[in-house]
């Protein structure tokens, strides 16, 4: 299995996504592309939704995941879709996905492996650590066991490498209220001339 290393503007506007829809369900997907060592660097993140109903809706996630496959192929730069993320709206609802992950995130994430890449991990954001800006990463990655079951794997390189400043940026980044210019995929369906691609973004 490859190694997965996250680069911070694809760490920041995932979290950032989290911290802008609080207290709602989120998801979305991750950017990257195979190094020399054949080790997946995660280079962005794609926010997708921010209501139960949106992430529930099979055609939503579809259109959303072909518009992003189709941008990226656009690029030639050899991107592709490494990885998919959610969180749930309850804070502490993290201690029990130890075992299963909802249907509904399992199936997205079944998509992205089967379409997109089959080594995709599956990123759980960890709502307790988030809300206590504890300076470490917040991200619980899962690979796939069986079609039901998921367990969690470790990563303890991807700690290592996303260095203490790069967090301690993000901070200072949340304080300036950054995480309020994110737009998901949910925010462009309601206004198309929003760009869920967050270019302007800066961190």
């Amino acid at each position: 299995m490859s190694e997965q290393q996250f680069e911070e503007k694809a760490y920041f506007k995932c979290l950032f996504h989290a911290m802008k829809f609080p207290y709602s369900p989120i998801n979305g997907v991750f950017i990257g592309k195979i190094n020399d060592n054949n080790n997946v660097i995660i280079t962005d993140c794609v926010p997708l939704f921010h209501t139960t109903s949106s992430i529930q809706v099979t055609s939503y996630i579809e259109m959303a995941l072909l518009q992003i496959d189709n941008l990226i192929k656009k690029k030639e730069n050899n991107n592709l879709i490494v990885g998919y993320y959610f969180s749930n709206e309850n804070q502490n609802e993290i201690s029990s996905l130890s075992e299963t992950i909802p249907t509904i995130h399992l199936s997205i994430y079944n998509k992205i492996v089967q379409s997109s890449f089959k080594e995709a991990k599956l990123w759980v954001i960890d709502n307790e650590k988030l809300s206590k800006l504890n300076k470490q990463i917040v991200l619980k990655p899962f690979h796939l066991v069986d079609n039901k079951k998921m367990t969690v794997q470790e990563d303890v390189e991807l700690e290592k490498k996303l260095k203490l400043e790069n967090l301690e940026k993000m901070e200072s980044l949340i304080k300036e209220e950054r995480f309020n210019k994110v737009i998901d995929f949910e925010n462009h369906l309601e206004n198309l001339a929003l760009d869920y691609m967050n270019k302007s973004l800066t961190f």
